[in-house]
């Protein structure tokens, strides 16, 4: 009777003695990307930085392999082309990448294209472990899309971990992986309406005895963001005793004045000013791209002035 009760505990501290199984499991989690506000017409564009943040445990290995990929949300453009949905439609341009040189865009291992996810080899102890992958992301420049808020949601079906342990090779990142870390996070940027101008100078050449009118022209080039309202105006320059509705040329190294005109039509009736004094100015929509004005300009008459060069500075603002 005593050898049963012997065997029954010897066999119970076996049974006791026996390894665990291993649940292996890795999670991710990420913080929101926010590109900030900027401006969609500036070639410089915007760039986003952070770190999505790994933890693995219950592995029997000594290391373990995690690919991250970062999947296509609906409405968000291509593996190649992604997207943020914007305001009435619009879309705005960007990518995320592995390198902060921008070359190695980070997509997902069901990226037909070729899988490109992004990996890491964390060393384990006693089964766990953890790292951070970073990110680099990047709006382009000279979008032109309009102002307002943009946004996609990665959700649990797009932010993804696949991982296997290993002790000398590491496996591929393919989707043989078990993948089972799932996390989300949200890409926002805001466009601010923004405009840039220029111009080029208004040159009479060489006249005479100013009996008639002598006309030249010049342009003014804006640039707005698409659907930004905009008005040009000209102030009345540098001349002594100039106003948007009489405007001077102004000789160099003397006092002597030549008045001319700007007009924003060719029949020049419309003078071109800030709209005081009967002048008006030069209102459009942003499209995104160089929208040119022409500025029609008239050396009046009569006059009869010592010979030189005359010059005025005028200043064209935007408004919008």
């Amino acid at each position: 009777m005593i050898r049963p009760w012997w065997i029954a505990v010897l066999v119970l501290s076996l049974c006791m003695m026996a390894p665990a199984a291993w649940a292996q499991s890795c999670s991710g989690s990420m913080a929101n990307m926010n590109f900030g506000s900027f401006s969609s017409i500036s070639p410089a564009g915007a760039t986003a930085t952070g770190n999505v943040n790994i933890n693995c445990s219950g592995f029997a290995t000594p290391y373990a392999r995690v690919c991250v990929s970062m999947g296509l949300p609906a409405n968000s453009g291509t593996w190649s082309a992604r997207t943020l949905p914007g305001p009435s439609g619009a879309t705005l341009s960007w990518t995320i990448y592995q390198d902060a040189d921008f070359t190695k865009p980070w997509t997902s291992v069901y990226d037909q294209n070729g899988i490109y996810a992004n990996y890491v080899d964390i060393p384990l102890s006693s089964g766990t472990g953890a790292a951070v992958l970073p990110y680099y992301a990047k709006v382009p420049g000279n979008q032109g899309v309009p102002a307002g808020g943009y946004a996609v949601t990665f959700g649990t079906n797009d932010a993804m971990l696949s991982y296997a342990g290993f002790s000398s090779n590491p496996p591929a990142c393919t989707t043989a992986l078990s993948s089972a870390g799932r996390f989300t996070f949200t890409v926002n940027a805001t466009v601010i309406s923004d405009c840039l101008i220029s111009a080029t100078n208004i040159d009479f050449g060489q006249v005479g005895l100013i009996t008639i009118p002598a006309n030249s022209t010049g342009t003014i080039t804006t640039t707005c963001n698409k659907t930004t309202a905009y008005s040009v105006s000209l102030d009345a320059g540098a001349g002594a005793g100039s106003s948007v509705s009489s405007r001077k040329l102004t000789r160099n190294g003397g006092n002597e004045t030549l008045a001319y005109a700007l007009y924003t039509d060719a029949a020049r009736t419309r003078p071109w000013g800030d709209g005081s004094s009967g002048t008006t100015t030069v209102s459009g929509t942003g499209n995104g791209a160089a929208q040119t004005s022409t500025i029609y300009a008239s050396l009046l008459a009569p006059a009869a002035v010592p010979a030189g060069v005359y010059v005025d500075t005028v200043i064209a603002t935007v408004t919008y």
